[in-house]
Formats: C-alpha cells, sequence, structure tokens
C-alpha cells in the first residue's frame, strides 16, 4: 500500500459528476534497466494493481504491469449519487 506521501488525489465534483485525478510516485522499474557503473539488473518493482473506494465501496479497479510508467498519473469520472434520507 502506498504511503499518503507518495500520492497526490485532487477531486473535483460538477455537473452530477465527479471527476478524480491521482499522482502516483513510484519508480516503476521493469527489471531490465542497469544499474549506472555495473551490470547489474535493477530488480523488478512496479504497481500491479490500483483500487480506488468510496464510502466502503470500489469504484475502480485498475490492473498495471511493468509498461506503465514512472511516477504515472490516473484520471477517472465517476457518476455523483446522493443518498438523501
Amino acid at each position: 500500500m502506498a504511503s499518503k506521501k507518495s500520492v497526490k488525489i485532487k477531486a473535483k465534483a460538477e455537473n452530477g459528476e465527479t471527476t478524480v485525478k491521482a499522482l502516483i510516485k513510484h519508480p516503476m522499474e521493469t527489471g531490465r534497466r542497469k544499474e549506472k557503473g555495473s551490470d547489474e539488473l535493477i530488480p523488478i518493482h512496479y504497481i500491479q494493481e490500483v483500487t480506488c473506494t468510496y464510502q466502503g465501496e470500489t469504484v475502480l479497479t485498475a490492473e498495471w504491469g511493468a509498461t506503465i510508467s514512472k511516477n504515472p498519473f490516473l484520471s477517472f469520472n465517476q457518476p455523483v449519487v446522493w443518498n438523501i434520507t
């Protein structure tokens, strides 16, 4: 799980829809790059799954692989649901 400092999130509700934008600070290493000055490969280290929840319910699940860039940006729209009782 990512620490709070490694993900910046902004959400804006407008016209019955919420736009969520997230910037995730992560190196996303593929395991194919070599350390500078040596022949050793940098170990694989990338985000495999991103899950976004709202009030305990999953609104988005994304499965990522090694091809996602360093410090990935994620944006999605979610309809606003009003619970008025």
